[in-house]
């Protein structure tokens, strides 16, 4: 037997996501995105809309993840546990696990860890990152400079809760929530049980459906209350100051351990009155807090435009709405769209010359690979955005962007194109 093949096999399985038509708009986290003033490399920093929209119709994956991918982030995820369990017993530990829901973008976070000055008792929303690699350990580490999509997302919790009293009144409702969740399953389970007795129905069991149905409700139930893992430590929290909140952005190496952490806040310019980034003090005019935020409205309205066209398209030949095979035919049509109907690629998978070069003056591009592009080693006959390469869409989307280069898809090494 060879371990590893079934060991790999399982966890691709648990990493990699069924695709499914979403019912509403809602977005992800990992979707945020912002855009630049300092265009040079992209317009945009995070998510392509693009691949989000494919995401939220229930496009098929064309570039899953695979067992080295998969393994990374069980490593990154141990990691974040493992800081979890450290401030615990450093004793700087208030929650983990809390949930919140940002209704003015239907967007549902949460904070993986808050802490506690043991000094001031500010609140510190605590957002651990693992990473790793030569360029992790010069830009991040040497340099200073955090991964701007960590600064949205800790920008955005820092936005979220500006005081330690809004911090409680999320953990107190998230823990509301959870007991609520936790009864329900309680109930059903319950209900199931008396079912399953002789007594109900004139002396006999409930029908065999009638069962399946609750037993499918039930493992929904206990699915939902799942998600809500929040811990607290209830000292600390009593102890938690009301004033305003800090964000903590710690990065730790995984190959060498080495650790580096930034302070995050929100920064509001005088002049122009827009909400910025700040870190450790300084201000970063790259990207503004209100940019987020609009594009995560940009991108729900495109899926709402392209539900509405579909749903007049198909008429009341899609059958009752609501049902699965209502969103079956829906979803499909959404798959179906045309080029003209799709949020445009953010990415480039592929640079011009003039923009390679500018790039490589810039720092942007290592010398090892502008050397490679330029002596076309090894195959090396493009240099392009990371993200197109690591995109889970790529071979949908190459074919319609780069035509003659989608041979690449088949072929593409994404560390090497990283």
């Amino acid at each position: 037997m060879q371990l590893f093949e079934h060991l790999d096999n399982a966890l691709v399985q648990i990493e990699n996501h069924n695709s499914y038509v979403a019912r509403s708009a809602a977005a992800w986290p990992s979707e945020a995105s912002a855009e630049l003033f300092d265009d040079l490399e992209a317009p945009v920093v995070g998510k392509c809309h693009r691949a989000s929209f494919w995401r939220m119709i229930g496009e098929p994956v064309t570039n899953p993840i695979d067992p080295i991918g998969a393994r990374r982030f069980r490593v990154g995820k141990a990691i974040e546990e493992d800081i979890k369990k450290c401030a615990q017993v450093a004793g700087i530990f208030v929650a983990s696990g809390v949930k919140f829901y940002v209704a003015d973008i239907d967007l549902s976070l949460e904070l993986d860890l808050v802490l506690i000055d043991p000094e001031t008792k500010q609140a510190v929303i605590g957002e651990c990152k693992s990473i790793y690699g030569y360029y992790a350990a010069s830009e991040v580490i040497k340099n200073g400079r955090p991964k701007l999509d960590a600064v949205m997302q800790a920008t955005m919790y820092v936005n979220e809760f500006r005081t330690g009293a809004a911090i409680k009144e999320a953990i107190a409702a998230c823990l509301k929530q959870r007991d609520k969740l936790q009864a329900r399953v309680e109930q059903l389970r319950t209900e199931l049980n008396a079912m399953m007795l002789p007594t109900y129905l004139c002396g006999q069991p409930a029908p065999k459906e009638v069962i399946d149905a609750k037993l499918k409700e039930v493992e929904a139930a206990k699915s939902k209350a799942a998600r809500y893992r929040i811990e607290v430590d209830y000292d600390n929290l009593a102890k938690l100051s009301d004033g305003p909140t800090a964000a903590k952005l710690a990065y730790e190496t995984r190959d060498d351990c080495q650790t580096k952490e930034f302070d995050v806040q929100v920064w509001t310019d005088p002049f122009d009155g827009l909400h910025y980034p700040m870190i450790d003090g300084e201000p970063y005019r790259i990207f503004t807090v209100e940019s987020v935020y609009e594009r995560y409205k940009i991108l729900q309205k495109h899926y709402l435009k392209a539900v509405a066209w579909v749903e007049k398209e198909l008429g009341d030949t899609a059958g009752e709405k609501g049902t699965e095979a209502y969103w079956a035919k829906v979803g499909q049509k959404l798959r179906d769209l045309p080029l003209d109907l799709l949020p445009k690629a953010e990415y480039e998978f592929k640079y011009g010359a003039e923009k390679i070069e500018a790039l490589f003056k810039a720092g942007k591009i290592g010398k090892t690979k502008y050397e490679g592009w330029k002596k076309k080693h090894k195959g090396k006959t493009h240099i392009g955005s990371w993200r197109c390469s690591y995109c889970a869409f790529l071979k949908r989307c190459l074919p319609l962007e780069y035509p003659e280069y989608q041979y690449l898809a088949l072929e593409l090494d994404n560390d090497e194109a990283a």
